[in-house]
C-alpha cells in the first residue's frame, strides 16, 4: 500500500493545479503481474475501459479499488501520453495463496472445530494481519474449555507457486479446575443447595477419571440463570446476581469462583385473572388453575399454569394458541396480580396425513397407530399419544410428527417421518450334552414380517435323541381391526431311557383390547400325544400313559 500511497502522492506533484479535473482519452488499459487473478477481474475492479475519458482522480479510484481487493500486496499505475491516447498500466504483486491451515499439538478442540472457529475456508489469499485475530479467537476458545495457559505459535511456508502453508502450532497447557465455590448474600438458599443447583461442581478425588471441576466459562454464566431462577420460584422476583468472579490461583491449574447475590424481599401472588377468548366461564377457567391468591409467587408454577392453558386448548383443535401472562408488582403490599391473556386464533382441523421414510413398513401399520384421522380437530395430547404408539411399535428408530399449513389456515397437513431398523432376528448354533449328544439349534423370528406387523417365528433343535420344530404367526390387527389373532404349530420327539414322547399340537390366540394399553388374550390349545417303545421294567406312571392321548386346554392371560 505504501506504493500506493507513493503513486498518489507524485500524481499529485507532477500533475498541474487543477489537473486531477483535466479529462483525458483512455488507449489501452494493460495490466502486468497477474498469475492467478484473471485480467478481466482486474478490469471489472478498475471500471476503466479503452476509449472511456477519465481524470487523474479516476485512475487514483481505480487504483484504489484493486487494492482493497484484498488480493495484491503491492498494486502500481503509470501513465503515458501516445499522441492525444492515455495509455494506462496497471502493474500487480499478487498475495500467496492459501493453500491450507494445519493444527498440530491440539487434543482438546479437534481441527474440524478449530477450523470453524476462525472461518479457515473462507480465506483464499493469506495476509499476515489474518492470523493474529485467528489466534485470538482459538485461544478464547480454549479457556471457554478451561485451558488459561494455551500459546499458539503460527508457522508460514510459502513455496514456488506462491502458495502458502499455514500451521498453528498449539501448546494447550494444563486444565484449569474449579477448587472452591462460594456465595456472598444468600440467605435464603444454603450453601449446599446453591452448590446442588450448578452445572459446575468442584473438583473431587476422582477428577483424575471423571473430570468434575473443570472449568467452563459458558457453563458459569449458565449457572448464574440457575441461581437466578431458583430464587424467582421462592418468590424472590427482584433478586440480582452478578456476573461470577473467578480467581486464577498462581499455579495456573486452579481457579476460585464467588457468586455475589443480592436477594431482595419475596412476593406472593395479589390477584388471579384468566382473559381473552375464554373456553367456557371465567371462573370454571380459573378453577382448573393451580395458582392460588396469597401464596408465595413461583415462575416456575406460572409456567406450568400456562401450559396447562395452552394445552386445554390445543386439545380442542386451537393449535395456534397463545397464553401469554400480565404481571403488575406491587413493591408496598410484596404482591404480583396475575392475569393470563389467552388469543386462541382459528379453530384447526388436521387435512392431510402422509407417512414418509418407511421403505419396508406398509403406511397403514403407521396410520392405525395415529389417534387422529383426516378431518378430526387438532389435539395436542392426541399427537404425542400418536408418536408414542408409533414408536412402541419398535419397529423405527426415531419417529418424527412434523405439521404444516394445509389447504388454508384453518387446516393443518401432519407428515409422519420415520427411520427404519432391523426387526427380525437370525441364530444359529451347536452343542453337545451326555443326554442328547450332538445338538443344533437354529431360529429366525420377525417383529414386522411382510411389513404388515405380523410377528413370525421358526424354530428348530435337532439332537441325538431329540427334535423340536416350531412355527408361530400373530396378527396384532386381524381384519384392520385393533384385535390380535394368530396361533402356533410344534412338534417335539424325544428317546428317554425307558420310553419314546411324540407331541404334535398347536394353540389359537384371540387377543381383545381392554384399555389403549392393555389386551387380554383368549388361548385354546390342542395336542396329540404319544409314548411308545415303552420297556420292560418301567416305572408303572409311564406304563400307564403308554399310548395316544389329547389334551385339550383354554386358558386367558392379560399383556400390556
Amino acid at each position: 500500500m505504501s506504493r500506493l500511497l507513493l503513486f498518489a502522492l507524485i500524481l499529485a506533484m507532477l500533475v498541474p493545479q487543477g489537473a486531477f479535473a483535466q479529462l483525458y482519452q483512455v488507449g489501452q488499459v494493460i495490466i502486468e503481474g497477474n498469475r492467478r487473478v484473471e485480467s478481466r477481474y482486474i478490469e471489472s475492479v478498475l471500471n476503466i475501459s479503452e476509449g472511456q475519458t477519465v481524470s487523474a482522480a479516476d485512475i487514483d479510484l481505480g487504483l484504489r479499488n484493486i487494492y482493497s481487493t484484498g488480493r495484491f500486496d503491492d498494486v502500481v499505475a503509470e501513465t503515458v501520453m501516445a499522441g492525444e491516447l492515455l495509455h494506462l498500466v496497471y502493474r500487480v504483486t499478487e498475495r500467496p495463496l492459501l493453500r491450507e491451515v494445519v493444527f498440530s499439538g491440539n487434543h482438546e478442540l479437534d481441527d474440524e472445530k478449530l477450523g470453524t472457529i476462525i472461518n479457515a475456508n473462507a480465506v483464499d489469499f493469506y495476509r499476515p494481519q489474518v492470523v493474529t485475530p485467528a489466534i485470538r479467537k482459538i485461544k478464547q476458545a480454549y479457556v471457554m474449555e478451561g485451558y488459561y495457559a494455551t500459546e499458539v505459535v503460527p508457522q508460514v511456508d510459502i513455496n514456488d507457486r506462491n502458495e502458502v502453508a499455514l500451521t498453528l502450532k498449539i501448546e494447550e497447557g494444563e486444565r484449569v479446575f474449579v477448587t472452591d465455590i462460594r456465595f456472598e448474600g444468600n440467605t435464603v438458599f444454603t450453601e449446599k443447595e446453591l452448590k446442588k443447583l450448578l452445572f459446575s461442581k468442584e473438583k473431587g478425588f476422582l477428577t483424575f477419571i471423571t473430570e468434575r471441576g473443570a472449568y467452563k466459562e459458558d457453563m458459569l454464566l449458565a449457572d448464574r440463570d440457575v441461581i437466578t431462577d431458583q430464587y424467582y420460584n421462592r418468590g424472590y422476583i427482584q433478586v440480582k446476581v452478578k456476573k461470577p468472579i473467578t480467581s486464577l490461583l498462581d499455579d495456573k491449574k486452579s481457579m476460585e469462583v464467588l457468586f455475589e447475590i443480592e436477594e431482595g424481599k419475596q412476593f406472593r401472588i395479589g390477584e388471579i385473572d384468566v382473559q381473552g377468548d375464554l373456553l367456557g366461564s371465567k371462573e370454571v377457567m380459573l378453577s382448573g388453575l393451580t395458582l392460588r391468591s396469597g401464596e408465595v409467587f413461583s415462575r416456575k408454577m406460572l409456567r406450568e399454569n400456562m401450559k396447562h392453558l395452552n394445552d386445554l386448548y390445543a386439545d380442542e383443535g386451537y393449535a395456534f394458541v397463545n397464553v401469554s401472562p400480565v404481571t403488575d408488582t406491587d413493591p408496598f403490599l410484596q404482591q404480583i396480580n396475575i392475569v393470563l391473556n389467552v388469543e386462541r386464533g382459528v379453530r384447526v382441523s388436521i387435512g392431510r396425513i402422509s407417512v414418509a421414510g418407511n421403505t419396508r413398513t406398509r403406511d397403514k401399520v403407521v396410520r392405525r397407530e395415529m389417534r387422529l384421522t383426516e378431518g378430526d380437530f387438532y389435539s395436542a395430547s392426541k399427537m404425542k399419544n400418536s408418536r408414542r404408539r408409533i414408536n412402541n411399535l419398535g419397529f423405527f428408530e426415531e419417529v418424527n410428527l412434523t405439521t404444516g399449513r394445509g389447504v388454508d389456515d384453518a387446516h393443518m397437513d401432519v407428515e409422519v417421518d420415520v427411520q427404519e431398523k432391523a426387526t427380525g432376528s437370525f441364530s444359529i448354533g451347536a452343542g453337545f450334552s451326555s443326554a442328547d449328544g450332538l445338538l443344533l439349534q437354529g431360529a429366525v423370528s420377525q417383529d414386522n414380517f411382510l411389513g404388515r406387523a405380523l410377528r413370525f417365528d421358526l424354530s428348530a433343535a435337532l439332537g441325538g435323541s431329540s427334535t423340536t420344530y416350531r412355527l408361530g404367526l400373530l396378527d396384532p390387527y386381524f381384519l384392520d381391526r385393533h384385535i390380535a389373532f394368530g396361533g402356533d404349530i410344534y412338534n417335539t420327539e424325544r428317546e428317554w431311557t425307558d420310553f419314546t414322547r411324540k407331541t404334535t399340537g398347536g394353540d389359537i390366540k384371540l387377543g381383545v383390547p381392554l384399555t389403549e394399553t392393555m389386551r387380554t388374550f383368549f388361548i385354546y390349545r390342542y395336542e396329540k400325544k404319544d409314548i411308545y417303545d415303552v420297556d420292560e421294567g418301567a416305572p408303572p406312571s409311564i406304563e400307564r400313559q403308554e399310548g395316544k392321548s389329547t389334551l385339550s386346554s383354554f386358558t386367558a392371560s392379560l399383556s400390556r
